[in-house]
């Protein structure tokens, strides 16, 4: 595994991580056993957002023997609370949470503290005051319960404030093939995410690429059996941007680890991304990438999976989406259009419209 240096952390990581937030529904022993087999890769960075409980607990299970040997982040303002997915930007509450994330890992402190999932304005002026997510940060590095401050977001212009603020150590920001096109040019354009990078490597801030998949959109096959480009393509751009020390691709389990770590040994002509730009624009355009940062939902709706199976059941109808679809306890049926998921989505996506969808074609 060839290393990279977080910024002026100094700190070496491993260029490819992993992203856990697709480990979520999985069992105990799969989450031990991706982490396991990472790590005996060479894989030293861990990205790890989700708050459920039983998967902190398996996580903390998985690092108990590792944990000197890699970095892991915490994220302050990811909550459960319900069972539902919620940023939180309480200081008590995100406090509470960081303490059970303490508590199921196993540990007593974490490699570094993000802000997480910031996009807004106003959300940022909140988040980025002393008295709140940003001085909760800076007072675990002082008490010796993290090491470092991220910021994660995904539009530039929020994170270049963070960035800008000198308080950022480490950036974590969606870096793909398909750039501006999840979101509107006016939010993020592929010169405004280049010039953010680029501040990024000359501040000695570390960037962390989440999302280098496109949330999975760029290497979800299509019914003729292709798609967009595969996974060491969409690797090799990410790890090609300006200042990015570390890609996090999502995986649910070996196989897809696999996938990823084949960028290791593949070939310059592998590794040619070049082919792949001509089919991004339309395979992504305006897609939901599965993240649920729209949540919570008032009625309860699992809002990714019912994205995830209406996109699947377009390219190809299927027995088993539809069944899986009409397995959710709260499915499209249940929406009541109030619009406070796309205030929410971070790629704009038109959520109640393809909930109507959902509804007319699963109906």
């Amino acid at each position: 595994m060839p290393t990279r240096t977080l910024g002026q952390l100094g700190w070496s990581v491993g260029e490819i991580g992993l992203g856990t937030e697709y480990l979520i529904p999985a069992t105990r022993e799969t989450i031990i056993e991706v982490v396991r087999a990472a790590h005996e890769r060479g894989v030293t960075y861990y990205e790890l957002f989700p708050a459920q409980p039983h998967y902190r607990d398996a996580m903390g299970e998985a690092f108990a023997p590792l944990r000197k040997e890699v970095i892991l982040s915490a994220h302050l303002g990811s909550t459960v609370p319900d069972n539902q997915y919620e940023a939180a930007r309480d200081v008590a509450v995100c406090r509470k949470w960081f303490e059970d994330y303490l508590r199921r890992f196993r540990t007593d402190y974490a490699d570094v503290v993000f802000l997480h999932n910031v996009d807004t304005q106003e959300d940022t002026d909140d988040v980025l005051r002393l008295d709140g997510l940003l001085g909760l940060a800076q007072d675990y590095v002082k008490k010796g319960s993290a090491r470092a401050v991220g910021f994660a977001g995904h539009t530039v212009s929020t994170s270049l404030q963070a960035v800008r603020t000198g308080a950022i150590d480490m950036l974590l920001f969606p870096v793909h093939l398909a750039g501006h096109t999840f979101v509107s040019p006016e939010f993020n354009s592929m010169a405004s995410i280049h010039d953010l990078l680029q501040e990024c490597r000359e501040r000695g801030v570390a960037v962390v690429a989440m999302k280098p998949y496109g949330g999975g959109k760029l290497v979800e096959r299509r019914p003729d059996g292709r798609s967009a480009a595969t996974p060491v393509q969409c690797l090799a751009y990410t790890l090609s941007q300006p200042g990015v020390a570390c890609a996090v691709p999502g995986c649910a389990n070996v196989a897809e680890l696999e996938s990823a770590l084949a960028y290791l040994d593949a070939t310059p002509a592998e590794r040619d991304y070049g082919p792949a730009i001509a089919q991004v624009n339309e395979t992504v355009q305006g897609g939901c990438v599965y993240c649920n940062h729209c949540l919570p939902c008032p009625s309860e709706i699992d809002i990714a999976q019912v994205m995830r199976y209406l996109d699947r059941y377009e390219l190809q109808e299927q027995e088993a989406i539809y069944r899986s679809y009409h397995n959710l306890v709260n499915n499209a049926d249940d929406c009541i259009e109030c619009g406070a998921c796309e205030e929410r989505c971070p790629f704009r996506v038109a959520i109640i419209e393809r909930m109507r969808a959902a509804q007319t074609l699963f109906s």
